[in-house]
């Protein structure tokens, strides 16, 4: 219910939205188009599951993923600012992390989310516990909080 109320605010404000998404493999795409009328605001989604696609489709620096790692908060700064761009949206998200059930040098449930719009950005840090559906499932609900946060006070 949530998130038809979200999505309709979306649509009553005429703000599109995209997402790029790597752990979550499309799931926050698949959750949106569930409901009817997103079509309106929704432009689409990029999944960035590899650092190849993160580096060649995103345009982030092969150096920076390894400096920071994929799950960092710069890399979903950067997902988030570029999906911006190339989706031509108002609002981005961008989620990346780490699902388990192992991890290289990387805590399974670590889980980065970027919301870029206008001028403003936000970067949540979460540590889901669960298993690989749960993070991504979690991953998915706690954006569509934020969304629902920002949209309270939007306009």
């Amino acid at each position: 219910m949530k998130t038809q109320k979200v999505i309709q605010k979306l649509i009553d404000l005429n703000i599109t939205i995209g997402s790029v998404e790597s752990f979550t493999g499309g799931l926050f795409a698949a959750t949106l188009v569930n409901y009817p009328g997103v079509s309106k605001v929704y432009k689409g989604s990029i999944v960035s599951y590899s650092n190849e696609v993160k580096h060649k489709v995103l345009k982030i620096k092969e150096s920076d993923l390894k400096k920071y790692g994929a799950v960092s908060s710069y890399v979903a700064l950067m997902m988030a600012r570029n999906g911006k761009k190339l989706l031509d949206v108002d609002f981005c998200f961008a989620f990346t992390g780490n699902a388990g059930p192992t991890a290289d040098n990387l805590n399974v449930g670590e889980v980065f989310i970027a919301l870029i719009y206008g001028e403003d950005e936000i970067l949540e840090h979460f540590k889901i516990k669960g298993d690989r559906q749960k993070v991504r499932t979690e991953a998915c609900e706690r954006a569509i909080n934020i969304l629902e946060r920002v949209l309270e006070n939007y306009k």
